[in-house]
């Protein structure tokens, strides 16, 4: 009998802390479920008081859940599954952490058949990376409630400004893209401190290729870069380069991209392999 198993220690993470921050409100963590991998990113809310408890109560609550279900199911098993476990990491929040604290969240399960099912909420983001590089988002951001199985989905649910958003290096020529820009700060769609919050986690399901690789951003990378500029610093010098070209473009105050903030990146490498299991 043969069952496919994802190749462990693919999983390249870096970060960086701004000194306002201190301390950090960004975290990433990955694991293995059975032969399923695991990988969740988590963005504290920077402006709120709690942020960073917010950001360790959310990782532990949210590992915890995810360790403990069944990933070996059907993607709508699964998927029924995360809208359980948002919820209860949610009611976990409301207990613990401080008024006003909260987080945005994206997490990745690569199940062992090569399916990808990625959770989002709030403006952290993935990505699919293809073998020769080409960077695609797979997530949406701020979106509650979406539902996608492919990349050409996620373009037209994103949209006109986001594409435009997300290649700008210069002041927009448009007004409206001008203030969607100047309100990058503000997320919706995440954990919160508060007992009215609604969580309703947006769903991308795709089935990974040879050579895919996986990357979660939160928004100091993305709100510093383009898409494009992730793509080159990943080819230059992998998820290091990354994090760097991201903290240079903070630092550049003259540049409409510029955001000091923390900037975390996670990339994990797809590598499928098939193990024989019993004689």
């Amino acid at each position: 009998m043969e069952k496919i198993k994802i190749a462990k220690n693919t999983n390249k993470t870096e970060h960086h802390t701004h000194p306002r921050n201190i301390p950090n409100q960004d975290c990433q963590v990955s694991f293995f479920n059975g032969f399923n991998h695991v990988s969740i990113i988590v963005d504290g809310m920077g402006g709120h008081e709690g942020g960073h408890i917010a950001m360790k109560v959310i990782k532990n609550a949210l590992s915890k859940e995810l360790r403990s279900i069944n990933l070996n199911q059907s993607s709508a098993e699964i998927v029924q599954e995360i809208s359980r476990v948002v919820n209860n990491v949610q009611q976990e929040v409301v207990v613990k952490v401080p008024e006003y604290g909260g987080a945005a969240v994206t997490f990745a399960i690569i199940q062992t058949d090569g399916t990808l099912i990625i959770a989002s909420m709030g403006d952290t983001r993935a990505y699919i990376i293809s073998e020769y590089g080409k960077v695609q988002p797979a997530t949406i951001d701020n979106i509650s409630g979406y539902f996608v199985t492919s990349l050409a989905q996620v373009k037209k649910l994103r949209g006109k400004d986001a594409f435009a958003l997300d290649s700008l290096v210069k002041e927009p020529d448009s007004e409206i893209l001008d203030v969607k820009f100047d309100r990058r700060n503000i997320v919706k769609n995440v954990f919160m401190a508060h007992p009215s919050n609604i969580i309703e986690p947006g769903i991308t399901i795709l089935k990974t290729r040879k050579g895919d690789s996986i990357l979660l951003t939160t928004d100091g990378v993305h709100d510093n870069l383009t898409t494009r500029e992730i793509g080159i610093a990943l080819k230059k010098g992998g998820v290091r380069e990354l994090v760097l070209t991201a903290l240079e473009r903070s630092k550049d105050s003259l540049h409409i991209r510029s955001k000091k903030d923390d900037i975390t990146a996670s990339l994990h490498n797809i590598l499928i392999q098939k193990v024989k299991l019993g004689s």
